[in-house]
Order: structure tokens, then sequence, then C-alpha cells
């Protein structure tokens, strides 16, 4: 645990040298947030424009800590350059250095960015908002279990550059995924039935739709059903990332790495 709490204040003290990617993260949400205000006002029945935006207000708030594209990015980069060859010396595990530096990133993005939007989007949208009564520790394990999923998804694509030497074209699919079958851009209550159950059979859904369906009610199924929903993949995406890591490492040992 120590090990973890030193790269998590590593990793959020090099986060505070870079204030203004928080500025402009903050910016997007709110050019954001304007688009999605007038594209439902523009095209969503009126007895739905109030839960539509909040599920729109929401999917940016809960884009703003998801870690996958940074955690990808940042264990493709220490493959690429050699670094993971000196973390692995080093009494730690690859996972504890990632996740250390995955949660000082979550900690500098949730006072830094997410605190501001969300009292950005109560101050201007108040009038719209509108959440469902849902238990406030559900909805924390809910948003927990997306954050882990997407942290193990971010992983596996990371180890990959192993393969790839690149990453960003997996990143692309993945984002384009995350759009699709996780709800990010539209609620996928209102998809076409295929799509639908494509998108609910799919890791992304319990990424992304789970929890923004907890904050609106837009979710007719029960909740234990969704939490259990939410165990399952992140099982699953465990099991696949001990596989992948442990083909990976073992690689990079027979090289010498």
């Amino acid at each position: 645990m120590r090990v973890i709490n030193t790269y998590v204040k590593s990793e959020y003290l090099v986060r505070q040298s870079f204030k203004a990617n928080a500025w402009f993260t903050i910016l997007s949400g709110i050019i954001g947030a304007i688009v999605q205000y007038y594209v439902w006002h523009a095209i969503a029945p009126s007895q739905d424009i109030n839960m539509l935006v909040t599920y729109g207000l929401m999917a940016i708030v809960l884009s703003t800590v998801i870690p996958t594209t940074e955690t990808a990015k940042k264990l493709g980069k220490n493959i690429n350059d050699g670094q993971i060859g000196s973390i692995l010396a080093k009494p730690v595990t690859i996972s504890q250095v990632m996740l250390g530096r995955s949660i000082g990133t979550l900690i500098y993005d949730l006072i830094y960015k997410l605190m501001p939007l969300t009292i950005i989007y109560a101050v201007f949208f108040r009038q719209v908002l509108q959440f469902n009564q849902v238990n406030m520790l559900i909805l924390l394990l809910s948003i927990v279990l997306s954050w882990l999923i997407a942290w193990l998804i971010g992983m596996i694509i990371g180890f990959c550059a192993f393969i790839t030497v690149r990453v960003n074209g997996l990143l692309a699919l993945n984002g384009g995924l995350m759009v699709i079958l996780g709800g990010a851009a539209i609620p996928i209550n209102i998809y076409p039935p295929l799509i639908k159950v494509i998108a609910e059979w799919s890791p992304f859904y319990a990424i992304g739709y789970i929890p923004l369906s907890l904050v609106t009610g837009m979710n007719q199924t029960t909740i234990s059903m969704l939490i259990l929903h939410q165990l399952i993949w992140l099982g699953i995406i465990f099991l696949v990332y001990a596989v992948i890591s442990k083909m990976v490492l073992n690689r990079l040992s027979i090289m010498g790495g």
C-alpha cells in the first residue's frame, strides 16, 4: 500500500504542473453542455428534455474521470521507451505503479476538473437537472466498479503496445465503442432493440450507462442486477488482464527485460 501511495503523490504533484489542461477540460465540458442542451431541445419531446439534458451533462462529468485512455497511453509509452524494464527491476509490480499513477490522476481530476464542472452545471443548469432518488453509497459503488473496469481495459490496451507499438488505433476504437455501446452520447434505452441488446452485453455498458442510468433513473432493471452486471464484467476483464499481462511480462523476461 505504501508503494501505491508513493506513486499517487508523485503523479498528483506532476499533474499540478499542467493546470492549463484542467482549464481546457472545463471549457470543453461547458461547450459540450451547451451543445447537449440545445440539441435535445431541438429534437426531444418536451416532457423528456430535462432528463435527457441531465443524462448528457452527467455523461460529460463521468468522462472526465474514466481512466482508460490515460492508463493505456502511459503504459504503452513505458513499453515503447523501455522504462518498463526499470519498473520491473524494482520491488514493485507494474500494476501497483500504474494503479498509483491512475489514482493520483483521479484525485487531481476530481479537484481541478470534476468539482468545478459540477458547480458550473449546478449554477447554470439547475432548472433542468433532474436526478433519480438513488442511495449515494450504491451510486458510489457503481462508479468505483465502472472506474476499475475502465482502468483494466486501459491496462490491456497498454500491454498491446508490445505488439502494435502504438495504441492510438485501439484507443480510437475503444472511444467509438464507448460512445455507441456505453451510451456516452445517447441513452441506450432509446436505441433500436438489436443495438440495445448488443450494448447490454458489452463491458462499455457497465462502464458508462449503468452509473448514468442510476443517476437519471432511465434503466428499469433492478439496482442489484445492475451492480451484479458490473461485478461480472469486472471479473471477466480482470481475468483477461491477468492472462495478457502474464504473457507480456513473461516474454519481456525471456528477452532480458
